[in-house]
């Protein structure tokens, strides 16, 4: 990998090394935090999946700091907070829906 191009990615490989940390939180937290991420994106399986693999990247680069006691309410809270936050950008990137002037369209639709 390109140290230079891509320092954070070289950092974090480097700096983590918790791979069986990250092995034991997917078997056991990957489907609790499905079901629980689910409401938040609207029933959306693939939204929830992205969110809990976002949330288990964050899991494995903050693993060294996180004790066992605390790494559920932690990975349930980040991945509440990614699910919020990717609903917000979704609302942000879509135009708001029924700013078309209806007399407009009829008049390119008809040609009047």
């Amino acid at each position: 990998m390109n140290a230079g191009r891509w320092p954070g990615v070289v950092a974090v490989v480097g700096a983590s090394g918790c791979d069986d940390i990250a092995v034991t939180w997917m078997t056991s937290y990957r489907r609790p935090l499905l079901g629980f991420v689910l409401p938040y994106v609207n029933g959306d399986v693939q939204a929830a999946e992205d969110v809990v693999q976002e949330t288990m990247l964050r899991g494995w680069q903050h693993a060294t700091g996180l004790s066992p006691e605390h790494a559920r309410s932690w990975l349930h809270t980040v991945a509440r907070n990614i699910a919020i936050s990717s609903y917000q950008r979704g609302r942000r990137v879509r135009p708001p829906e029924g700013t078309v002037n209806a007399a407009r369209t009829r008049s390119v639709v008809t040609g009047e």
